[in-house]
């Protein structure tokens, strides 16, 4: 009866203990995708002044808010590596899945650079010289290198989950590869002639990712936490405790001789039975492991007692 009252007690305690890591994992995506779209963030601060730049040349010296989104982009890095360790627990083991972890990790890492390293010259200046060309260059490679490395995790995350799932998920990879990474950067390249097309493609891009990384925190709140990556491997289920119960400890064992709240093995040569039917111990026989009809709970053998071989 104490056993069914407290899985009883377990069953309604563990949804509430994974609502809060859920809800927080989601609330953090939500927060980085925010924050990775930030052109939204200058429309609401300044209006729609410049609203068809490209990005970069927001965040760009002499621009209003260029020091707000750049923080912005750093901050949102930060929030994306975070959100790692519960995505990688909720997908299936394998080489696709570090895949995606890493590639999302080298997304933020580089994002990062492009943030601290701005366009060296304000929109309407050709950066051609001295270190405002190498500032240039080294936007550009870190924004190309952080876009491809985002969009080679969602290739690898639809890779991931094609026999496995979730279902959702792996849609929403496959369709975000081929909509937000192939298609619009091709749109990207191929209309640089027209500024405002080329802004609104980048902004399309953006969003895409601002989406997927949305996507991850669900992911990780939905199947990262059920996995139990939000606790210490001692709190996980199905971890058992090795310290052995000693004979000092007198609340070490209930009344049926188990050891109360620990996870012990069922039966083991060195294990005897500690009940009060504690005659039939020597005996291994189906029968004699039963008393009045009932399984017999095992406990570790206390110093001092001996258990009787199991026949071979």
């Amino acid at each position: 009866m104490g056993g069914s009252v407290g899985r009883g007690m377990a069953g309604r305690v563990r949804p509430k203990t994974r609502t809060l890591p859920a809800v927080t994992l989601v609330l953090t995506g939500v927060t980085a995708a925010v924050l990775y779209a930030n052109f939204l963030l200058d429309w609401v601060l300044r209006g729609r002044t410049d609203a068809w730049l490209v990005v970069s040349a927001l965040e760009a010296p002499g621009q209003p808010k260029s020091t707000l989104l750049r923080v912005t982009d750093a901050i949102c890095a930060v929030l994306v590596v975070a959100l790692l360790p519960w995505v990688r627990a909720a997908l299936p083991a394998g080489a696709w899945r570090e895949l995606v972890v890493w590639s999302t990790a080298a997304f933020a890492i580089m994002a990062t650079g492009a943030a601290i390293v701005p366009e060296g010259c304000p929109p309407g200046y050709a950066c051609l010289l001295g270190t405002a060309h190498l500032d240039l260059v080294l936007h550009n490679g870190s924004s190309i290198f952080s876009d491809t490395a985002l969009y080679v995790g969602v290739a690898a995350s639809w890779l991931a989950t094609r026999g496995t799932g979730p279902q959702w998920f792996r849609r929403i990879a496959f369709w975000g590869f081929w909509l937000g990474g192939i298609v619009s950067t091709l749109v990207f390249w191929l209309s640089l002639r027209a500024e405002w097309l080329v802004g609104a493609t980048q902004r399309v891009h953006i969003l895409g990712i601002a989406a997927w990384i949305v996507t991850l925190s669900v992911l990780a709140a939905t199947r990262g936490v059920a996995a139990g990556s939000w606790r210490p491997r001692a709190w996980q289920p199905g971890t058992r405790r090795t310290r052995p119960l000693s004979d000092a400890d007198p609340g070490a064992y209930n009344s049926h001789g188990a050891g109360k709240g620990r996870n012990w093995p069922s039966m083991s040569p060195n294990i005897a039975s500690t009940s009060s039917a504690s005659k039939a111990c020597d005996d291994w026989s189906p029968s004699a492991m039963k008393s009045n009809g009932a399984p017999r709970r095992m406990a570790p053998r206390r110093s001092g007692r001996s258990a009787a071989p199991r026949p071979m």
